[in-house]
């Protein structure tokens, strides 16, 4: 039985390893690691969003 864990998100979306290829092979995760650089800086994140970046893995 799913056992979802109250006010989480429902679905996560993963990218795939033949995903990533294709984006390497088109140069489109030239900017993936300034980004995340970008991404870890910011300090006023909405509270919604700390509380998603904090959730526990998913049982399976």
């Amino acid at each position: 039985m799913n056992k979802r864990r109250q006010s989480y998100p429902w679905k996560f979306y993963a990218l795939t390893e033949k995903g990533r290829e294709f984006l390497e092979a088109h140069n489109l995760l030239a900017a993936e690691e300034t980004l995340q650089q970008i991404y870890d800086t910011i300090s006023d994140k909405p509270e919604k969003m700390v509380k998603y970046e904090n959730a526990p893995p998913e049982d399976k």
